[in-house]
């Protein structure tokens, strides 16, 4: 699905490298104004996935927001 482009991706991956293998593949593929929903951003489970998706978006205009709803707390980025 390379030539295809995304509104919004739901990534759980658990582990840093599949983190960086997703936001590689779908990132330059996302429309302006979509979101990549992160399942484990800030989990004190999975340290290295959060250390993943900072170093990915250092270099890049979009950082994590949070969305909290009934006790349930995520994050997410929009695509500028």
């Amino acid at each position: 699905y390379s030539d295809h482009s995304y509104s919004f991706v739901h990534l759980d991956c658990d582990l840093a490298s599949s983190y960086i293998t997703c936001l590689e593949f779908f990132y330059p593929r996302m429309n302006q104004g979509g979101y990549i929903l992160f399942d484990e951003y800030l989990d004190p489970i999975y340290t290295i996935a959060t250390e993943a998706i900072d170093k990915f978006f250092e270099d890049k205009p979009e950082k994590p927001i949070k969305i909290e709803r009934d006790n349930y707390i995520k994050y997410y980025i929009q695509k500028a």
